[in-house]
């Protein structure tokens, strides 16, 4: 199961649970409710657990819309860096492993999204 929660304060969501073909969808209607216009699209993912191929091609596939926003992937696991820097390897994804990144600010005022799953 996938939950899916917007975060306060700038254009990005947070990921708990798993995320995989089931949960594609979901995933990509929370993606087109971010701004179109965001330079930076910022994920929580230190309570994601697992990530397939399909799921990661959802978050892959908004860098290459314009206007081409960065993706600001927090706390990702290893095989999610694996992953993209396997079948992505020149996607416009960083890695952001600081322990003190301020998620902890927006995660408190993030807004429900729909559960999956």
């Amino acid at each position: 199961m996938l939950t899916v929660c917007s975060l306060a304060g700038r254009a990005g969501l947070r990921l708990d649970g798993e995320a995989d073909l089931t949960s594609q969808d979901e995933l990509q209607k929370a993606l087109a409710a971010l701004p179109p216009d965001a330079a930076e699209i910022h994920f929580e993912l230190a309570r994601l657990m697992f990530i397939d191929v399909a799921a990661t091609r959802v978050l892959i596939a908004r860098t290459l819309q314009p206007p081409h926003p960065r993706l600001i992937l927090h706390h990702p696991p290893p095989f999610l860096q694996r992953l993209i820097h396997v079948l992505w390897p020149d996607s416009n994804a960083q890695f952001d492993f600081s322990p003190d990144n301020g998620s902890g600010r927006e995660l408190a005022g993030r807004s429900p999204m729909p559960k999956v799953g």
